[in-house]
């Protein structure tokens, strides 16, 4: 008796259980948990920028705070928008 192996039948070679599992059952579930996060994240985002331009103040608004802010310089700001 050997070890257990899975035979795919879409062209992949044999491989352990493990790894059918990685691709029947957490994969997928890691995918759409992200899916679902990064798109909550796009839509706030989104929001605030809509917020932002029709003139809506917040003292709470972290856009407010990084742009106006005495102490940042115009490649903070840059990096700011290149990584949000």
């Amino acid at each position: 008796m050997g070890r257990p192996v899975v035979e795919w039948s879409f062209g992949m070679g044999e491989s352990s259980h493990r790894d059918f599992w990685w691709y029947i059952r957490w994969k997928p579930m890691i995918q759409k948990v992200s899916s679902v996060t990064l798109g909550m994240f796009s839509f706030t985002i989104a929001m605030a920028y809509i917020g932002v331009m029709l003139g809506y103040e917040s003292d709470l608004s972290f856009f407010k705070d990084i742009i106006h802010s005495p102490k940042v310089h115009v490649g903070g700001i840059t990096t700011f928008a290149l990584f949000r």
